[in-house]
């Protein structure tokens, strides 16, 4: 896949694996991120000319994020012209981003997926717990 005229680099999803992962409930889609996101260290972003693009779950503000840059591909809408799939290092997100975050009252979105959006909602700090989980076992 290239992005921004780059060939990016072969992560391991297939067409098959793509399909069944974006027919699970949220739920099972989070336990799949989690360990996607321990054997690549790093999340995907949607980001665009105004920077890091957000939405709105309920009243609260989130960064929707995901564990492969063709889960953000899927996802893209009309109302985001211009706007690219962008990795995130989980080291970088651990270190910068949670804090920045929680400063700023912002959850994450945690791989939104069809029409509704539909996503586990939660706090960074809570997120990293939850991956240190997983990356302990």
């Amino acid at each position: 896949m290239q992005i921004d005229g780059k060939q990016q680099p072969f992560d391991d999803l297939t067409p098959d694996e793509f399909v069944r992962v974006t027919r699970l409930p949220p739920e099972q889609r989070f336990d799949y991120f989690l360990a996607h996101i321990a054997k690549t260290a790093e999340l995907w972003g949607l980001f665009g000319s105004n920077g890091w693009v957000m939405v709105e779950s309920g009243n609260e503000l989130c960064l929707p994020i995901w564990p492969h840059q063709d889960f953000v591909v899927a996802w893209e809408r009309d109302d985001f012209p211009a706007c690219n799939p962008k990795a995130i290092s989980y080291f970088d997100f651990v270190n910068v981003w949670s804090e920045g975050l929680a400063k700023n009252n912002t959850l994450l979105l945690l791989f939104p997926c069809g029409e509704e959006e539909e996503g586990i909602v939660m706090a960074a700090p809570e997120f990293i717990v939850c991956m240190q989980e997983v990356m302990q076992q």
